[in-house]
């Protein structure tokens, strides 16, 4: 009978280490996968950023593109209004300087 209750106090002894290293198994486990996610979601937050920065840029690009074709137009039209106020201005001399001279 000795014998059986040293079997059950041994077998309860055993279950309540198991139960501890379970638990600690557990925690480490959890340590470990909490570790895991924050290094993925720390990449990806990186990645994310990357990825607008390089979105970010090529929007900036396209805008200075735009703003380029719009100063090169806006050169242009303004040379043809300089080349039209100079041939409107001969023009208009001319018409004064004849009917000033010639009556």
């Amino acid at each position: 009978m000795e014998n059986i209750i040293k079997e059950i106090i041994n077998i309860n002894s055993e279950t309540v280490k198991t139960k501890e290293k379970l638990e600690n198994i557990k925690k480490e486990n959890a340590k470990i996968l909490k570790e895991n996610m924050d290094k993925i979601e720390e990449e990806m937050m990186k990645k994310a950023k990357l990825e607008g920065q390089n979105i970010y840029e090529k929007i900036l690009e396209k805008g200075k593109e735009e703003i380029k074709k719009i100063e090169e137009k806006e050169k242009a039209i303004n040379k043809e209004i300089e080349m039209i106020y100079r041939e409107e201005k001969g023009l208009i001399l001319n018409k004064i300087f004849n009917e000033v001279f010639n009556g």
